[in-house]
């Protein structure tokens, strides 16, 4: 009875997100226009090679990533293929389309073709044979079509697509920095491994760290040494690339919450766990608000303005900033909980969540009474103190506090107090709501404490 549930679940799931031979077939259309496009401005020298979920066979419908690669011989230099790559690519765009530079190891274009109805990605590199002639990272994409497509079945492609579509659904899918989650070649190397979506379901629900998996190979094992080589309890070894770590982008937390979430889908399989719990508007306000409520948390909402540049180059910045404020925050005794950095559209939010509302008090630590010339100094400089006392032999005293409240501290920050130097994060003239979010971030903010909370 159980795997029955289990088969009527993903069957009918599987037939709601393979994308129709119509789908395929007008998105097939659409590269081999970019394709002839390319074709009619590259040199014959330069070969066009189209990679991706669209060329795996793993696409979701209606999410087909095509990323069309210009691979040039190996005598030019990096910045000359860049410069020839992308001169090329911008060729390509058409009266209406529109096109943005966006960075990996070196600048690629991503191409808006609105007369196609399609965007790609176009990538200069070099054209390799093997992994021992790499001269730039992207130069392996067309090593891992080439596994993927002689080595996944038609079978596993779909079950490739269960995964990725289950991953989506819970936010754990995308090996951006700020997702921290599972890419799509990572999601076909492990069904390639255990040989369907539940059974790497199955894997992950018994698992115990440090997670070792060889895919050239099939092994599975508690490999030391691959553990130390990548620093990393979870490891997946690139098959085309021996030293690269296909799971790298994946955080502590993002596969804890996978194991999570395999354990609950082996024991309990359902359609809410597997497709997700989503939420209206309406109940992005009540569920905020009842969290608030019930736990006795305060949130802090701070939002600033960010430059139109690709979240991952702000996002890790925002994030900095955030862990700057934190600690800047906990020296005048107020702890956040929980901190969260967002990047929506052109706008950083930081979400911090605490107890405490107002301290009049911050506890300053010193040095041991027995380093006789700093313990001097120490209670000199604390001299008005409200009071000084030992903990042990380390001296301890208690300080009025510079700021009554954190919304004191924060406000501070947010007139350009604190010096920060994450040039692209701007902290003068943020705007910062207390215990309220305003109406145009509930949903993102909602969304991002339900993907710290599991139960809410």
């Amino acid at each position: 009875m159980h795997e029955e549930k289990v088969e009527k679940i993903l069957k009918e799931a599987l037939a709601r997100i393979k994308p129709s031979k119509e789908e395929i077939e007008k998105e097939t259309g659409q590269v081999d226009e970019i394709v002839r496009r390319l074709e009619r401005i590259v040199p014959r020298d330069v070969e066009i090679r189209v990679v991706g979920s669209l060329v795996h066979g793993t696409n979701l419908r209606g999410s087909s990533d095509i990323d069309v690669f210009l691979l040039f011989d190996k005598k030019k230099g990096k910045k000359e293929i860049t410069k020839e790559g992308l001169n090329y690519a911008k060729k390509i765009i058409g009266k209406g389309d529109d096109y943005e530079i966006k960075y990996a190891e070196h600048p690629y274009l991503r191409a808006y073709l609105y007369s196609l109805g399609v965007e790609a990605d176009i990538v200069p590199a070099y054209k390799i044979e093997n992994i021992e002639e790499m001269a730039t990272a992207v130069d392996r994409s067309p090593l891992h079509t080439e596994f993927v497509l002689s080595h996944l079945s038609e079978k596993e492609k779909d079950e490739v697509r269960l995964l990725k579509f289950f991953l989506k659904n819970h936010s754990l899918y995308g090996a951006e920095v700020y997702t921290g989650g599972f890419s799509g070649y990572l999601c076909e190397l492990l069904v390639y491994q255990f040989g369907s979506f539940y059974s790497v379901l199955k894997f992950f629900a018994e698992a115990k760290l440090p997670i070792v998996v060889e895919p050239k190979s099939k092994e599975l094992n508690k490999n030391i040494e691959l553990v130390k080589k990548f620093g990393s309890k979870f490891v997946v070894v690139d098959p085309v690339d021996p030293d690269r770590n296909v799971a790298a982008p994946v955080s502590m937390e993002s596969l804890a919450r996978f194991t999570l979430l395999a354990r609950s889908f082996i024991a309990k399989p359902s359609k809410s766990l597997f497709y997700g719990k989503g939420f209206s508007r309406e109940e992005a306000i009540s569920g905020l608000n009842a969290f608030l409520r019930t736990a006795g948390f305060h949130v802090f909402v701070m939002v600033t303005k960010l430059p139109k540049k690709s979240e991952d180059i702000t996002w890790p910045q925002l994030r900095k900033t955030a862990e700057i404020i934190k600690e800047f925050a906990s020296t005048y005794s107020y702890n956040f909980e929980l901190t969260i950095p967002v990047v929506f559209e052109d706008k950083g939010i930081m979400l911090f969540v605490s107890r405490e509302l107002q301290s009049k008090s911050r506890i300053m630590k010193g040095p041991s009474v027995f380093m006789k010339t700093a313990s001097d100094l120490f209670l000199k400089r604390h001299k008005k103190a409200i009071a000084t006392f030992l903990k042990d032999d380390i001296l301890f005293a208690i300080e009025p506090n510079r700021f009554k409240s954190a919304e004191e501290l924060l406000r501070f920050v947010a007139r350009g107090g604190l010096r920060n130097r994450r040039k692209d994060v701007m902290l003068k003239g943020a705007k910062l709501y207390v215990d309220k979010v305003p109406e145009d971030y509930v949903d993102i903010v909602y969304g991002e404490l339900r993907k710290k909370f599991l139960n809410l």
